[in-house]
């Protein structure tokens, strides 16, 4: 059984296409997904593009951040990672797992989220959820 909640207003395919319509601004070669920006001159924060705020409330509000449990999953996450080939082997609600560990470490880890894209690896994660709704 999918750990997928039912939306009453969109279809699987259509929360998929919502956040992978993403990823034609996200490998733009000028793109920046975010920036560290010095904040009252003492520290650095990670500043959003507009884009990528907009993928971030994409995501929850699409429901692909699962809060409950998402520690379980970290060393899922980087298992994937460190091995990106493995990516090809994820299920849909794999990938909902691993987007809500990511992103939720974001939020104890600062610029986790910008360093994935720096690596390339957000965008791979997005292409295989294309891949995946097309099986759909």
């Amino acid at each position: 059984m999918s750990d997928i909640a039912p939306q009453e207003t969109n279809s699987l395919k259509d929360r998929i296409r919502a956040v992978t319509r993403f990823l034609e601004e996200f490998e733009k070669p000028d793109f920046w997904f975010a920036r560290w920006e010095r904040h009252n001159g003492e520290f650095q924060v990670c500043i959003l593009h507009p884009v990528a705020e907009e993928f971030v409330a994409t995501l929850l509000r699409d429901d692909w951040v699962i809060p409950r449990r998402w520690p379980e999953w970290r060393d899922e996450a980087r298992s994937l990672h460190e091995n990106p080939e493995l990516l090809e082997t994820l299920t849909v609600d794999a990938v909902r797992r691993i987007l809500s560990a990511h992103f939720l470490t974001d939020r104890i880890k600062e610029g986790h989220l910008l360093r994935l894209f720096e690596e390339g690896h957000l965008q791979a994660i997005l292409r295989r959820l294309e891949r995946l709704a097309e099986e759909l």
